[in-house]
């Protein structure tokens, strides 16, 4: 579909914010009184907010594939998944 980056990004971003939120589902206990245990509640939210997360990263990874100079694709997606591996990795520290 053809969306302009600042539309997926501010949905993306409203999204993951509004789903953030739910933690404070999780911590109040009321996941629980709607019949939802602790674990499957955080597989789904951390299977969506990948998901939300993965659909904003692919038009960057688009973009960035169009503006560089041809025939270095590959090194610069390898780049990028590696900047984000690093930041995944430091990050759990």
């Amino acid at each position: 579909n053809n969306k302009p980056l600042p539309w997926v990004f501010k949905w993306g971003a409203l999204s993951a914010t509004a789903l953030g939120l739910t933690q404070m589902v999780l911590v109040t206990g009321l996941n629980r009184q709607l019949g939802i245990s602790d674990e499957l509640f955080v597989l789904g939210d951390s299977a969506i907010l990948t998901t939300i997360s993965q659909v904003c990263w692919m038009p960057v990874l688009v973009f960035a594939a169009q503006v560089c100079p041809e025939g270095v694709e590959a090194t610069l997606f390898a780049t990028l998944m590696s900047i984000l591996n690093s930041g995944g990795f430091t990050g759990t520290w």
